[in-house]
């Protein structure tokens, strides 16, 4: 993922902002480090969601990949003017995805 200095970046800005803001600047920009800071924040979501998933034709990893694949569908399909928060469509997104993938 790289360190806060190599994004060139003062990343400690991004931490004192909301996820809405921050997927919306990805949106504007397609700036793949904002994915990544996101998925650090997120991660044990993803896992979590995708865990419940997993069966014997299918590995962990495989599911796990699934999950980060619907949360960046997530960030690029979010619609802040919907009002839901973007923890909520997330979860949704990963959910649709890797449940298509495990049947």
């Amino acid at each position: 993922m790289g360190t806060r200095s190599e994004w060139g970046l003062d990343m400690k800005i991004f931490d004192e902002m909301i996820d809405e803001e921050i997927v919306g600047l990805y949106q504007l920009s397609r700036e793949e480090r904002l994915v990544e800071l996101m998925l650090s924040r997120y991660g044990r979501m993803v896992a979590g969601q995708t865990r419940c998933l997993f069966e014997r034709n299918t590995t962990r990893e495989d599911l796990l990949q699934e999950g980060r694949i619907g949360f960046f569908k997530a960030m690029q399909g979010y619609d802040i003017s919907k009002d839901i928060p973007f923890s909520v469509f997330g979860e949704c997104i990963i959910n649709c995805v890797s449940e298509l993938t495990a049947v």
